[in-house]
């Protein structure tokens, strides 16, 4: 399954997908080309996540679209936004995060 959550603390941040729960802390590195820009790399999101599931509580960085293995599952950052602008900064709140948990 998937599910998206935020690092807003205002918003519900953590989120539970098969098993999984998944709580946002903080972004590494936003790189992506922005949209109004042609760029030679894609560039990629690296963000620092809490993993927990039952006992097991883990600290990862997830890459966008890169899984990681995590109690028997496969967690992958499936999507970023909002997109990214030359023009416009992005504040830590307005992000959103699309992740997925599968069976590995």
């Amino acid at each position: 399954g998937s599910a998206t959550t935020s690092l807003n603390e205002l918003m519900k941040r953590k989120v539970t997908i098969n098993g999984v729960t998944i709580t946002p802390i903080a972004i590494l590195e936003d790189s992506r080309c922005p949209v109004d820009v042609v760029c030679i790399q894609a560039g990629t999101v690296r963000l620092n996540v809490i993993l927990q599931s039952g006992s097991p509580i883990d600290y990862q960085t997830l890459t966008l679209g890169t899984p990681i293995s995590f109690a028997g599952k496969k967690i992958t950052l499936k999507s970023v936004l909002p997109a990214k602008q030359s023009t416009v900064t992005i504040l830590s709140s307005d992000y959103r995060f699309t992740f997925e948990v599968v069976n590995e």
